[in-house]
């Protein structure tokens, strides 16, 4: 017993000296975000139209969690140019990634009617589509005739996402497939596909889909996890267990994929 007293000991005080060493760097890093908040919050007063200084403290305070202040800081600097599409698409995603919807697509159709620029209405399309907005047909429909650039898989997809989220299933799944024979490397469509087909009680045609994804894209981790779901349902615990764990190596910080491992372990 006594042999391995002193490495016990040593690992002991290592642990206690790397978190004391953690602690120091995350503090250290706290205080030189502060510090450099507070110099782009006085470049912001000094300088009040430089619209390049105010997105770099907004982006300053999303990237440390403060949406409160990125909003707030983004409204001011879209006063100061309300006609900006690109600031209003700004507000979108700091109102949508808070997870205040109704904002958020307040601020995406103001975004929409100031700028022409199609990856809007896609994003919007989609929302809509998210929120059962029957909207995200019109727009899929804008998409699909766009003049000067092919946007018929994202409309395609638009209208899949809508009628699967409206629960109309069937009707969906023919837009998900032609918007994966336009491109085949259209992973958004093999999720959403397969999560319609899992939700209509397909599990095996659900894995079918999910299979074809990850041999394109080996990394996709939340095809592993929803192949995991899959393999579950179909009472086939181990192939879930390897699914999951192929989400948590390719994701380690894929939370749902970890506490689903953690109940088949």
């Amino acid at each position: 017993m006594r042999r391995f007293l002193p490495f016990f000991i040593i690992a002991t005080v290592f642990v206690g000296l790397s978190c004391n060493q953690n602690d120091n760097v995350d503090d250290a890093a706290q205080s030189t975000a502060v510090t450099i908040q507070q110099q782009l919050k006085e470049q912001v007063k000094k300088y009040p139209d430089s619209i390049l200084l105010r997105e770099t403290l907004i982006q300053n305070y999303r990237d440390s969690g403060n949406y409160e202040a990125a909003i707030a800081e983004a409204k001011s600097t879209i006063a100061k140019d309300s006609t900006n599409g690109t600031l209003w698409n700004d507000l979108f995603w700091l109102y949508y990634e808070d997870q205040d919807t109704t904002n958020a697509v307040i601020s995406l159709e103001k975004a929409t009617l100031l700028s022409s620029n199609p990856t809007y209405y896609v994003t919007l399309g989609s929302v809509y589509a998210q929120t059962k907005n029957e909207n995200a047909l019109v727009v899929a429909d804008k998409l699909y005739a766009y003049p000067t650039k092919d946007y018929k898989k994202e409309s395609l997809f638009i209208k899949g996402l809508y009628y699967s989220t409206i629960g109309e299933r069937e009707k969906a799944i023919p837009f998900f497939d032609q918007s994966l024979e336009i491109d085949y490397t259209y992973f958004d469509a093999y999720r959403e596909e397969s999560i319609c087909l899992y939700n209509m009680g397909k599990y095996e045609e659900a894995l079918k889909k999910l299979q074809k994804a990850v041999s394109i894209k080996s990394d996709f981790s939340v095809a592993y996890y929803l192949m995991g779901r899959c393999y579950e349902k179909l009472n086939n615990k181990q192939d879930a267990i390897n699914s999951y764990q192929l989400a948590v190596q390719t994701d380690p910080d894929y939370d749902e994929a970890k506490d689903a491992l953690s109940k088949l372990q």
